[in-house]
């Protein structure tokens, strides 16, 4: 075969598609690299396409974080996780959201004060119902974007079996970042939404 008909038929041929693959798979690994696809949603305060947001409002101190807080917002919708392995193994993990640890920089933070200047009428509902002034940041997960991760397991009991012991599981759970991991582990905090996570 001469090399021209072997780059013409190398050129030709269709990427390859991503193989199948869990969270189970995934933790061996360590820390990846990976990109993000899923149904995008308008994020509320940027309009951001993103594929996760979170809009979290309340008490926020630039020092030691939220005080107080909910999050009246968020996207429940599923992702697909995209892996390239070390050894080039090209992976598509199924990401339910509520398996995300998202450690993410507010993409957008805004603080509100109806004493300070008018608001509009989103802003002034979020304050009346907040009680006075308040701070929202908006998070975002965005396709295509690269996100540094690592797979980590959140143990929690169920009630007693037969034995009248509590039964001990692991949940695990995808730990991402848009900053590199330092000895396996985020920099920033993770989002308000999952810091309270209970099962």
């Amino acid at each position: 075969m001469s090399p021209l008909l072997l780059l013409t038929l190398l050129a030709a041929s269709p990427p390859e598609e991503p193989m199948p693959a869990s969270l189970n798979d995934l933790a061996p690994l360590g820390p990846v690299t990976l990109t993000l696809t899923g149904e995008a949603h308008p994020a509320p305060l940027s309009g951001t396409p993103c594929v996760f947001f979170d809009l979290t409002v309340g008490d926020h101190d630039p020092e030691t974080g939220w005080t107080s807080h909910r999050s009246p917002f968020h996207t429940q919708t599923d992702l697909v996780a995209r892996v390239v392995t070390a050894d080039g193994r090209s992976l598509a993990v199924p990401l339910p959201w509520r398996k995300l640890r998202p450690h993410l920089d507010p993409t957008t933070a805004r603080h509100l004060d109806p004493a300070t200047g008018p608001l509009d009428d989103r802003d002034r509902a979020l304050a009346e119902d907040w009680g006075g002034p308040v701070t929202l940041h908006e998070y975002c997960l965005v396709a295509g974007r690269t996100y540094h991760a690592v797979v980590d397991g959140e143990t929690y009991h169920l009630p007693p079996d037969g034995s009248g012991e509590p039964v001990q599981r692991t949940n695990l759970v995808l730990v991402l970042s848009e900053h590199p991991l330092v000895e396996g582990r985020p920099v920033n905090r993770l989002i308000p939404t999952f810091a309270g996570w209970s099962y």
